[in-house]
């Protein structure tokens, strides 16, 4: 296993529990950092797996872009990523939760202070926030050559296989385009379709950017330890 990717959603465990609700009693916040904290140790020295923690940015928690990444570093993670969430406008919380334009200077300064506080943690590249920030600001815009069904491919539960998790693109694959993993080979269920220009970047596309890889590799090992 090369990484496990954690999702957190706060420092404070009832906001954590009240959005995401555990599954089982002992399943939510203190579960969740415990288990990290078992990862990290069984993990030793070695480098892998990587655990990197992820956060859902709505209205309601925009102090986890900075809060939640000195929670991963104090914890030894390598990793954080913050993720805007992603509602259709007639969800039931989708006005109490998806970020609006009226948040855009508050989640600017909060990147802000994230990439500059040299947390010993690989964050996305450099112009992520910039990503963030135009997809809470446009609904649509365009991506040129796209990694999605090429290097990127999205398996829903029921083995449905998409270029990426868009639910922009989903809707508008063709029926003859449309894969699924059952009753067929790998080689056709992830056949590559190459890269091209979509004009259908959105909230869901942001969230992809950062498993593409990162360019801000930070160091993790703590100060006058050996590496």
């Amino acid at each position: 296993m090369d990484a496990f990717s954690v999702s957190l959603d706060s420092t404070d465990a009832e906001y954590n529990d009240r959005w995401r609700p555990p599954r089982k009693p002992g399943f939510g916040w203190e579960g969740v950092v415990n288990d990290i904290r078992t990862l990290l140790t069984a993990r030793v020295d070695r480098p892998q797996p990587r655990v990197g923690i992820y956060s859902m940015i709505t209205k309601l928690n925009l102090d986890a872009i900075t809060t939640v990444p000195h929670l991963a570093a104090e914890l030894g993670c390598d990793c954080f990523v913050a993720q805007p969430v992603s509602l259709p406008a007639d969800h039931n919380l989708h006005d109490e939760l998806v970020l609006t334009e009226t948040d855009i200077p508050r989640l600017r300064r909060e990147f802000g202070q994230l990439y500059a506080s040299d947390l010993p943690l690989t964050l996305p590249a450099v112009d992520y926030p910039g990503q963030f920030v135009s997809a809470v600001q446009e609904s649509t815009g365009l991506v040129r050559d796209c990694f999605g069904g090429n290097d990127l491919f999205f398996v829903e539960p029921d083995g449905s296989v998409w270029d990426c998790p868009s639910a922009l693109r989903i809707a508008q694959t063709p029926a003859q385009r449309r894969r699924n993993i059952r009753e067929t080979t790998a080689a056709d269920a992830f056949r590559p379709a190459g890269c091209a220009d979509c004009a259908l970047f959105g909230v869901d596309c942001v969230n992809m950017w950062p498993l593409m890889g990162f360019d801000r590799v930070v160091d993790p090992t703590p100060a006058g330890s050996a590496s």
